[in-house]
């Protein structure tokens, strides 16, 4: 819901409000991320059907793009995230990377090259 209000917001006209309505975004931003633990900013763009598995340790950065029918969980998340995309717990995705669509990504690795589509990433 936070998420989502952050990008209604920028649909305001009136300067005023737009500027009281970021106040009450960050606010509300603030509170998800110290009792959820979940960063999500409001410049993220996300696809349809996005699920976050569990809560706590997901820190999503502004410059990520996630695609459709995607399942994250705890872990970093700096990338460009394909179409069915299946993201283990733990999983670190770091340098601005692109994950192609159809991917199966491992929990605890860390991804630091790009990920190409229909293919499974497993860390040893």
């Amino acid at each position: 819901m936070v998420y989502r209000f952050g990008r209604w917001r920028y649909g305001i006209r009136s300067f005023a409000l737009r500027r009281l309505m970021a106040g009450f975004y960050w606010v509300a931003y603030k509170l998800v991320k110290s009792i959820l633990g979940i960063s999500l900013p409001c410049e993220v763009v996300i696809g349809r059907n996005l699920v976050i598995a569990y809560s706590g340790n997901i820190t999503v950065s502004s410059y990520t793009s996630i695609g459709d029918d995607c399942c994250i969980r705890s872990g970093l998340y700096v990338a460009h995230i394909g179409n069915n995309v299946d993201i283990g717990a733990g999983a670190r995705l770091i340098n601005r990377i692109n994950v192609g669509d159809n991917v199966v990504i491992d929990a605890n690795c860390v991804v630091t090259h790009d990920v190409p589509g229909d293919s499974v990433v497993i860390c040893t």
